[in-house]
């Protein structure tokens, strides 16, 4: 009206102005969506008219039939009859990673272990092929202190020695593989034994700092072989056993006045702890287990702890440039993280000096504010829960539960790392999306459940 003053307005309602194709399927998807939500009326007379006309176009059909089937989309699965369950599901031994994976989301386990896609991915070394490689030189090297006299009192450059002796029969085939591909992935390997050199003087280290000794190393459990640790074992509802199955990194061993004591060390190659919520709902029960596996295999042992060591080789980040001070950060950076039995004997042992496991024990010897330590009868308590949590799952996968829920912890999601978006069309914002946001929990809360102490519903109070 500004550039042809006294024009008249058109008769026809804005709304029923012509429009393009792509006009009328970029509004159809806000109403579409909306009247599927229910925040929107049903399509009017004229908008149904196009997208009558949308679909029956050869043009837009496709477009069209998109849309209707994206407005109709809503996030579910469904679940497994218990027969075609454990048909599927045929073996009676599981892994406890894969336990794990089922508490995360038991729709990505469905489709890893149940639809059994294969994920094609770029030639290259990818991070499962450097994890391999960090196992089993630490397996070569622990091998070669075993057979030592003198080891844990070893120089770091004889500690070095003994990791370039553990890696050297790795090399070849590695080399043949993606890493020896271009200067750049060798210089990627070079990297590799640097952090494995880093890693031997600091699992040196942390031994020569108490009374644990090197046990064993890649201790099998539930395995057919003569030296393998009995399987963790679970009575499902119907009377059917499961037993668990798996590989603890390493095993220590110090013999003290109660009888042997033992604790396990998963490796890692990125930072972990162990975390109270996680621990309790059976996101991390990995670690737990393996203690009571090798606990179980050893008549009379005491379970002394259970920790995360980070396979790295940090850069120590210090205003000053002097080395022994770099040392001492990236040592502390490298600590042993996880939970420890509240034994005065059994805390000296495993660690006189402080500095092999985190936030632990002071130099001095005394038990830290806050330290993550259970007494004897919460360290079994816990051992007991992680069964029990195992059984769950356990029972819940061979039940048929295929549910689409991820796991939210604060900032994370277990679908932050899953191959399998693209399958389940998961989205916050998606109808029927249901993520299963795991509680904060201190340690002294975990400590009370362990106890029997903390408040539930049964006895009056919110637990």
């Amino acid at each position: 009206n500004r550039q042809f003053n006294g024009l008249p307005e058109t008769p026809v309602p804005f709304a029923e102005l012509p429009v393009s194709a792509a006009q009328a399927l970029a509004e159809l998807s806000g109403m579409l969506r909306a009247y599927a939500d229910g925040a929107g009326d049903t399509l009017s007379p004229v908008w149904r008219d196009r997208l009558a006309r949308l679909l029956a176009a050869p043009a837009t059909s496709a477009a069209a039939s998109r849309l209707l089937r994206a407005a109709d989309y809503r996030v579910r699965s469904v679940p497994l009859e218990p027969a075609e369950a454990r048909t599927l599901f045929n073996d009676r031994t599981l892994s406890v990673s894969r336990l794990e994976e089922f508490a995360a989301c038991p729709f990505k386990h469905f489709v890893e272990y149940g639809l059994r896609p294969v994920i094609v991915k770029d030639w290259g070394v990818e991070p499962v092929d450097l994890g391999v490689f960090f196992h089993r030189s630490l397996q070569n090297f622990a091998a070669l202190a075993k057979r030592s006299p003198a080891y844990p009192d070893v120089s770091p450059a004889e500690a070095e020695a003994m990791a370039d002796e553990a890696v050297e029969p790795l090399k070849e085939p590695l080399l043949r593989g993606p890493m020896g591909d271009t200067p750049r992935a060798l210089a990627g390997f070079e990297s590799a034994r640097r952090i494995i050199r880093r890693a031997c003087r600091t699992v040196t280290l942390h031994l020569a700092a108490g009374d644990f000794a090197l046990d064993r190393a890649e201790a099998r459990f539930g395995y057919a072989e003569e030296d393998s640790l009995p399987p963790v074992a679970l009575r499902l509802k119907d009377g059917t056993q499961v037993t668990l199955h798996g590989k603890i990194d390493r095993i220590d061993r110090y013999d003290g006045a109660d009888g042997p004591c033992l604790r396990v060390v998963d490796y890692k190659s990125s930072r972990h702890t162990l975390e109270p919520a996680k621990t309790w709902w059976g996101l991390q029960l990995q670690l737990i287990i393996y203690l009571d596996a090798a606990v179980g295999g050893v008549p009379g042992a005491v379970p002394a702890g259970a920790f995360y060591f980070h396979v790295a080789d940090p850069l120590a980040q210090l205003a000053s440039a002097e080395r022994a001070g770099a040392e001492a950060e990236i040592a502390k950076m490298l600590q042993m993280h996880g939970v420890a039995l509240n034994d005065e004997d059994v805390l000296a042992a495993m660690d006189r000096g402080g500095g092999a496991v985190a936030g632990v024990t002071t130099g001095a010897g005394n038990v830290r504010k806050n330290a993550k330590v259970l007494d004897l009868a919460q360290m079994r308590a816990l051992l007991k829960h992680a069964r029990a949590q195992a059984t769950e799952l356990a029972e819940a996968l061979y039940d048929g539960d295929t549910s689409i829920r991820p796991v939210r912890a604060g900032d994370t999601e277990s679908c932050d790392r899953c191959d399998y978006r693209g399958v389940c069309g998961f989205t916050p914002d998606a109808r029927g999306a249901a993520a299963r946001e795991l509680p904060d929990m201190k340690l002294e809360e975990l400590q009370q459940r362990l106890s029997g102490d903390w408040p539930t519903p049964e006895n009056g109070a919110a637990g």
